[in-house]
């Protein structure tokens, strides 16, 4: 998951949540960078067939959650070899 603030905040805002997947805590009062600067959230979960995510605002913030982008991977078996055996 990637975070990175997109307006400047003024100085009584505050842009806080916790992120949940599948039921767990998995960042608690997260908060996103000032504007121009990211961060990265590396989650390796065991492999399930739906993965949920959600956001909750903490008391303290005044800004909504924000989530930039996620890439979501995936394991494949493959069933023939990758390569030649005979080569």
């Amino acid at each position: 998951m990637y975070f990175a603030e997109i307006e400047k905040l003024l100085t009584n805002q505050t842009r806080e949540f916790d992120v949940y997947v599948n039921g767990g805590l998995l960042q608690k009062n997260a908060s996103v960078p000032f504007l121009g600067h990211g961060t990265l959230m590396y989650l390796s979960p065991e492999p399930e067939t739906n993965i949920q995510i959600w956001m909750n605002r903490t008391n303290e913030s005044t800004m909504s959650p924000i989530l930039n982008g996620i890439e979501v991977y995936g394991r494949k078996t493959l069933d023939l070899p990758e390569t030649d055996q005979n080569a």
